[in-house]
């Protein structure tokens, strides 16, 4: 089923306006749902914690069995930090624009927030519902997480920590998408819940469906 068009969620009674966020200040929305307990934000922080108690026990494992010093991993985990700076926010919001790409979006834009540090992945009035939103939502943690536990076994001892430094602060990083997945859930009784973006006004719409 083709989504509607921005203009029929705006004048069309059928579809009810229920949020409106401006992309320069996503914080305040994000702070009501980031520790918020829902299951799925519970289950997020559970799984930060154990890959935290996992890096942990690796470290003294590895340390222990003599295979790198604490010197050399603190300096390896201090590089995987600044790898996700650089080509991790790249690759994160280019996965999600991809994401949006496949879903059939045929204009897709970036922005930062240098105040509170959060990058975001738009597509210009391009109107997405519930399981595509989901789609894009994701793509990133899934598709890193993976690449990254997958290469946690064949990896060289050095390059393991700059792969689980930046494993353990881009699944943190993730909590964004999630607490936004946790505002969708929270309304997955109603038939549909459609959004889209506006780059002009800076501003995201989202639309429920009577």
């Amino acid at each position: 089923m083709e989504s509607p068009s921005p203009e029929t969620l705006q004048n069309d009674p059928r579809y009810e306006l229920l949020l409106v966020i401006r992309h320069d200040d996503l914080m305040p929305f994000l702070e009501e749902y980031l520790f918020s307990r829902h299951p799925v934000m519970r289950l997020f922080w559970t799984i930060n914690a154990l890959i935290l108690v996992a890096a942990i026990a690796a470290a003294f494992k590895d340390t222990g069995q003599g295979l790198i010093s604490w010197g050399a991993l603190i300096r390896q985990f201090i590089l995987g930090v600044l790898l996700l700076l650089s080509v991790g926010i790249v690759l994160h919001e280019g996965i999600h624009g991809l994401a949006y790409k496949i879903s059939g979006a045929p204009r897709v834009s970036f922005g930062v927030n240098w105040r509170w540090f959060y990058f975001y992945a738009i597509a210009d009035r391009f109107v997405i519902g519930r399981k595509k939103f989901y789609f894009v939502a994701l793509a990133p943690f899934v598709v890193i997480t993976l690449a990254i536990i997958a290469g946690l076994f064949y990896a060289d001892v050095e390059t393991k920590w700059v792969l689980w430094s930046v494993l353990l602060f881009h699944t943190g990083a993730c909590a964004g998408d999630i607490a936004i997945l946790t505002f969708y859930l929270k309304y997955q009784h109603f038939p549909n819940l459609l959004t889209f973006d506006d780059r002009f006004e800076g501003k995201s719409y989202f639309y429920l469906m009577r």
